[in-house]
Order: C-alpha cells, then sequence, then structure tokens
C-alpha cells in the first residue's frame, strides 16, 4: 500500500500495471479547487479519459478502443474500493475479460503536467482532470504501454472522487481488455 499524503504536499503515485514499477510527480494544491467530492461529476471524468485515452492512440496510428460496459462498472468499484484505503491493482481475474490495468490517484485541483508537457492547474475541471491523469501516464513507461498496446480490443474506466484530509482526492481505474 502506497501513502497517499505526506507533509504539505500530495503526491501522485504511479504502479506500474504488468511488473510493478513505480514513478512520483508532485502536484501543487491550493484553496481554490473544489473543496466537496459531490462536485467533481465522475461520469464526465470517465468520459474525457476514455475520449483523451482513444485521442492519444490516434496520434499514435493505434485503434480506438470502445468502452466495455461490465468492464467498466468493475473498474468504479476498484477505484472505490481504493478510495477506502487499499490503494493497489486489482488481482489476477478481477475483470470479466484479461485485463492489463493502470491506476492513478491525484487531487481533484492543483497543478499537474498534461501530456504535451504544458502545467495546468485544473482547478476540478473534469475534462482537465482527465487530460492530467492521461498526461501521468503517459509520463511512465509502462502505463504508456498499456495505453497503446495494439493487442487491446476494449477499455473500461473508473473514477471516485473523496474528500481526504482537505482536499478532493480522485482515485482512477484504467482496464484494458484483450481478446482471449
Amino acid at each position: 500500500m502506497v501513502s497517499r499524503m505526506a507533509a504539505a504536499a500530495v503526491y501522485i503515485v504511479l504502479i506500474g500495471a504488468v511488473t510493478v514499477a513505480g514513478s512520483v510527480a508532485i502536484a501543487d494544491t491550493d484553496s481554490e479547487g473544489f473543496d466537496r467530492a459531490d462536485q467533481i461529476n465522475e461520469s464526465a471524468v470517465e468520459a474525457a479519459l476514455a475520449a483523451d485515452l482513444n485521442d492519444l492512440r490516434a496520434d499514435r496510428g493505434v485503434d480506438a478502443l470502445p468502452t466495455h460496459a461490465q468492464a467498466s462498472t468493475q473498474a468504479s468499484a476498484w477505484s472505490a474500493r481504493m478510495a477506502n484505503g487499499t490503494y493497489e491493482h486489482s488481482p489476477r481475474g478481477y475483470y470479466t475479460c484479461r485485463a492489463a490495468e493502470n491506476i492513478a490517484t491525484l487531487p481533484a485541483y492543483g497543478d499537474v503536467e498534461l501530456r504535451n508537457g504544458e502545467i495546468d492547474n485544473y482547478h476540478g475541471n473534469e475534462t482537465a482532470i482527465a487530460e492530467g491523469l492521461i498526461g501521468v501516464w503517459n509520463r511512465s513507461p509502462p502505463h504508456r504501454a498499456n495505453m497503446l498496446d495494439r493487442a487491446h480490443t476494449s477499455q473500461a474506466v473508473g473514477i471516485e472522487a473523496v474528500e481526504e484530509n482537505g482536499t478532493v482526492t480522485v482515485y482512477a481505474t484504467q482496464a484494458f481488455c484483450t481478446a482471449t
């Protein structure tokens, strides 16, 4: 399990999907963002995340992935579980499909480096949160490999926003289904 808060800094924690390979980036926070988890539209973040993944794949000449509805329900449940204190990858066999997985957590407001290298302060904006998640995963070789793997046939996304230690934290699960 990974500690989610340390001193005054909020850490974005990445754990490699198929092989565990982590890296850490620091995100600044401020008091201008959302102060309640129910102000984040989780469905909007999920839709934007799925679209941003397909944009990234298109930029790299890789086919778009449709959403796997049942696996998305499972990814949402996994994000909720992580938000309740178990920040780790799902066990093998968790999804109804054969799947690889990316997970991440970040504050619902603050500075984040986007996939194009720009810094954006997303202040609870669902589209910017999704782009920030893609940016975080894209800078990690194991996560990027999952996102761009041509063997994947569909994707699943789950988001959970919760209030923790005076800030709203977003937990994200991104699963990639492969035909068996």
